[in-house]
Formats: C-alpha cells, sequence, structure tokens
C-alpha cells in the first residue's frame, strides 16, 4: 500500500534538489579558488566546508522525504 507523502516530505525532496544544485555551485567556486590560490587557502578550504554540507545535506533530505513516516494523529474511533 502506497502511503501519501506529507507536505513536510514534498518540501524535503525540493530543498533536497537546492541543496544539490548549492553543492555543484561550491564545487565550480572550490575549483576556480584552488588554482588560484591554493588548497591550504582558508577561502578554499571555507569553500570544500561548504561542499561537504550541502551533500550530506542533501542526502539526509531526500532521506527523510523518501521514508514512510507513520501518521502521527489521533483517531476519533480507536480500533479495539
Amino acid at each position: 500500500m502506497q502511503k501519501t507523502k506529507s507536505k513536510f516530505q514534498k518540501m524535503t525532496t525540493y530543498i533536497a534538489i537546492v541543496s544539490f544544485i548549492l553543492a555543484a555551485v561550491s564545487a565550480v567556486f572550490l575549483f576556480i579558488k584552488t588554482n588560484e590560490l591554493g588548497l591550504s587557502d582558508p577561502v578554499a578550504a571555507s569553500w570544500l566546508a561548504s561542499l561537504f554540507f550541502f551533500i550530506f545535506t542533501g542526502i539526509s533530505l531526500l532521506l527523510i522525504s523518501g521514508v514512510n513516516l507513520p501518521s502521527f494523529k489521533f483517531e476519533d474511533n480507536p480500533k479495539s
């Protein structure tokens, strides 16, 4: 039985996609700054940290959006 996703889960799917896009942008700037300044520069390190953050945020949000979450609503007629 396929359960419909909540608004929260649908929203996390879109935010995950945005997070992956931001990771790609961070990767481009990391490549540019690494060629300009070298990998030991703090600016390049901050772009690397941003890349790491956005990738794993996107993975986490995709996992949340794909899981079958239970409903925590109270039923009027409890099953006995």
